[in-house]
């Protein structure tokens, strides 16, 4: 009965808990999205970590399942209040088969590997992501911002935010913490190249648009990012 509804013994109805379950393709259709979102049920779980690592690793993974377009900037918003599984917890529960890092989704789009493969490793999760070139948020509750930052500063392109609660007027909220996200996402261009034994690259960027020139970073001197405007690297 504690499975059927997590929130017992509150009066509060919630779904049975899940590992990761994807509700909606990406979609221009602002009005199906409102509606899904608004659809979604409400759920918990009987232990305080969450799995997310798996939820991220899922979310990237499932490229033509989630409908990630390849030449795209990709943005992901993890939104929690609580700490996440690692990689062996899952021992616990008699699961040893270490996490393939693919993706498991059902018809439903529900995730299939919970009770047979383990959590994955946070190096494996920030591999995936780092291949896949997504951006994260982190929006977090104020008691989980240090835990999250220290797992972004192994995450590159990725931020945390302190959720904003519905009595905190000072902190972002999930549309702040988005726009502000975006307009970074565009208004900062980074050049890298593979490495090659024996062979040094140097890359600068010498554009007069760029903020702190001389490095392979060339982050826009406007708030509305580059708009069209050619950039330089020597």
């Amino acid at each position: 009965e504690q499975l059927k509804n997590p929130c017992r013994p509150s009066n509060l109805k919630c779904a049975p808990p899940i590992e990761f379950m994807h509700l909606l393709n990406m979609t221009k259709n602002i009005t199906e999205f409102q509606e899904r979102v608004n659809k979604t049920r409400v759920s918990s779980n009987l232990d305080p970590p969450e799995g997310s690592i798996d939820a991220i690793v899922q979310a990237v993974a499932c490229k033509s399942e989630i409908g990630w377009r390849t030449h795209s900037h990709k943005l992901l918003i993890f939104a929690s209040n609580d700490r996440f599984h690692l990689a062996g917890d899952g021992r616990l529960g008699g699961v040893v088969i270490p996490n393939d890092g693919r993706c498991h989704l059902d018809t439903e789009g529900r995730y299939t590997k919970e009770l047979e493969q383990d959590y994955p490793s946070v190096s494996q999760m920030v591999d995936i992501v780092s291949k896949n070139e997504v951006n994260i948020i982190f929006a977090v509750t104020r008691n989980q911002v240090s835990l999250f930052k220290k797992l972004s500063s192994r995450i590159p392109n990725s931020i945390v935010e302190l959720l904003a609660d519905s009595n905190d007027n000072e902190n972002l909220n999930i549309k702040q913490i988005i726009e502000k996200k975006y307009k970074e996402m565009l208004s900062e261009v980074e050049i890298v190249h593979n490495k090659v034994q024996g062979v040094d690259i140097e890359i600068k960027a010498t554009s007069e648009h760029c903020q702190g020139k001389g490095t392979n970073k060339c982050k826009s001197l406007s708030n509305l990012g580059f708009n069209g405007t050619p950039i330089t690297f020597d």
